[in-house]
């Protein structure tokens, strides 16, 4: 894992991948209809792949308490 942090809606991450590739991710994580994610990746698979799950799995791991990126928009939405 090289990063993982909110920006603004998002989720952003950087993950190591195979040989010196290190990927990048940007997660939307919302509720409509129940929980949507939907993210991106810079990997071969593109789209909701195992880097993603890495990004939001570390980012429920933060000490901090977590709230999702739309909590800061008014939106009572938490993650953990």
């Amino acid at each position: 894992m090289q990063r993982c942090r909110v920006n603004g809606q998002e989720i952003e991450g950087g993950v190591n991948g195979s040989g010196r590739n290190v990927y990048e991710q940007a997660i939307y994580v919302g509720v409509e209809d129940g929980v949507v994610i939907d993210g991106s990746c810079t990997c071969p698979m593109e789209y909701n792949c195992k880097h993603v799950a890495a990004v939001l799995f570390a980012y429920l791991e933060q000490p901090a308490v977590q709230e999702s990126p739309r909590a800061a928009h008014g939106h009572a939405t938490q993650l953990s």
